[in-house]
């Protein structure tokens, strides 16, 4: 993941280009970005996925960079500054009902172009790969269907490749621990999943037409 926080897609982009930046490019042939549903919230900065982000070390985080469309709905980035909890929040539950109740209303507006948004995000990362002469991917992990089905047709309609990894199928215990999170015979399963699919002979333009 280039180490990115994995934070969303929108620190995978600003990774990429930093990365791809650095290094020449017959270090780099192959870019897959394994892409969860829950990353969309992530991108745009809802009042859930700000939670995440803690100080590391002394290092106080003071804003956090989210993604908005331009009027060409390129993604742009901006910093959204930390806004501290709510002292009630802190003492009673329903304070903290309150407090996110009102964060997601003033948050609507962005959290409806969370989907266009993380397309944008996906065909700018394309962008960024075939400039320098690499091939780019989308490898789907935990996405709803009819949210794949979406993203499909719009990786389609722009020439993205995408990778259906099967890895929503597979449950506890013995491809996810509690938390959901995969275990390593499921990332084994990705892996190999990645692998075929870069490695086939028909990975080329026409590769979405699967």
């Amino acid at each position: 993941n280039l180490g990115s926080p994995g934070y969303g897609t929108l620190h995978a982009m600003l990774a990429l280009e930093q990365y791809l930046g650095a290094h020449p490019i017959e270090e780099v042939t192959e870019v897959t970005y394994l892409f969860n549903l829950f990353h969309e919230q992530r991108n745009i900065g809802d009042v859930y996925s700000l939670r995440i982000f803690k100080p590391a070390g002394e290092t106080e985080i003071r804003s956090v960079p989210i993604a908005t469309l331009d009027a060409q709905q390129k993604p742009v980035v901006v910093y959204t500054p930390m806004e501290p909890i709510w002292w009630i929040s802190k003492w009673t539950h329903i304070g903290a009902i309150i407090e996110d109740g009102v964060k997601f209303i003033t948050r609507l507006d962005r959290v409806r172009g969370a989907r266009q948004a993380t397309i944008a995000i996906l065909e700018r990362m394309n962008g960024i790969c075939r400039a320098r002469g690499a091939r780019f991917s989308v490898a789907f992990i935990d996405i709803e269907d009819s949210a794949q089905a979406e993203y499909e047709k719009a990786l389609r309609q722009r020439d993205i490749a995408f990778i259906d990894t099967k890895a929503k199928h597979y449950g506890p215990p013995q491809y996810r621990i509690s938390d959901g999170h995969p275990t390593g015979a499921l990332n084994q399963l990705i892996a190999k999943a990645i692998r075929d699919f870069v490695t086939s002979p028909w990975f080329d333009s026409a590769h979405h037409k699967q």
